[in-house]
C-alpha cells in the first residue's frame, strides 16, 4: 500500500493555528535532554524533539467502508409473534370492564354521600380511639387497623391531607432495604382513590 505524504505547513492566517501552533505543555528553558530521561520535564523535552525529526503528516490509503463496518457482535431479535385473534379483548369484554368501573365509581359516591348525612356520629365511631383535639393521630391508626374504604370515603379534604402527610413522614423514615408497614400502602391508595374522586368532581 503507497503512502500519500503531506507536508504540514502552519499559516498564522489560519483560525487553528493557535491550537495547531501553540505548545501544549511548557518546558523549563533550562532542561536539558537526556538519553533516558529522568523526571517529566526532561521526558517532555525528549518527546518534543523527536516529534521536531517528522515535519510531515502521513495520510494512508485505506477503504473506508472496511473502517465503518461493525466489529461488535450483534443479536438478531426474533419476530414478536402475532397474537391470536382469540386472546384479543372483545368489544364485549370492554363493556364489562366500563360497566365494573362504572358501578364501583357509583358504589364510592354513594357512600360518601351517606357518609355525610351521618358523618359526625359515624366519625366518632370509626376513629373514636385516635382523636387528639379533633386531629386523627394517623400513626396510630395505621399502626392498629385494617384499612378499608369505609375509613376514608367521607372524610373532609384537610383530614385527607394530613393522612397524606403523615405517610409521607413515614416513608421518608424508610432506609434502604427496609419494607414499611403491610397497612401503609393500602390506605395510601384508598386516600389517592378519594383524592382521584374529588378531581373528578
Amino acid at each position: 500500500m503507497t503512502a500519500k505524504r503531506i507536508v504540514f505547513k502552519q499559516d498564522k492566517d489560519d483560525e487553528e493555528y493557535e491550537y495547531l501552533g501553540t505548545q501544549c505543555f511548557q518546558i523549563n528553558p533550562n532542561v536539558e535532554e537526556k538519553e533516558i530521561p529522568t523526571n517529566g520535564e526532561e521526558y517532555l523535552l525528549k518527546v518534543v524533539k523527536e516529534r521536531a525529526k517528522y515535519a510531515t503528516v502521513t495520510k494512508c490509503n485505506l477503504d473506508i467502508s472496511e473502517i465503518n463496518k461493525k466489529r461488535c457482535n450483534t443479536v438478531n431479535e426474533h419476530v414478536n409473534p402475532v397474537r391470536p385473534e382469540l386472546l384479543k379483548p372483545t368489544i364485549e369484554w370492554q363493556n364489562i370492564q366500563i360497566a365494573d368501573f362504572s358501578d364501583l365509581h357509583m358504589y364510592v359516591i354513594r357512600m360518601a354521600a351517606r357518609k355525610k348525612k351521618l358523618l359526625p356520629s359515624i366519625f366518632e365511631e370509626t376513629y373514636k380511639d385516635f382523636l387528639k383535639d379533633g386531629d386523627i393521630m394517623w400513626e396510630k391508626v395505621f399502626e392498629s387497623t385494617e384499612p378499608t374504604l369505609s375509613h376514608v370515603v367521607g372524610l373532609s379534604h384537610s383530614a385527607i391531607e394530613s393522612g397524606l402527610d403523615a405517610i409521607l413522614k413515614i416513608l421518608t423514615q424508610v432506609q434502604t432495604g427496609q419494607s414499611i408497614d403491610r397497612r401503609t400502602g393500602p390506605v395510601l391508595n384508598k386516600m389517592m382513590k378519594m383524592q382521584e374522586n374529588w378531581q373528578h368532581h
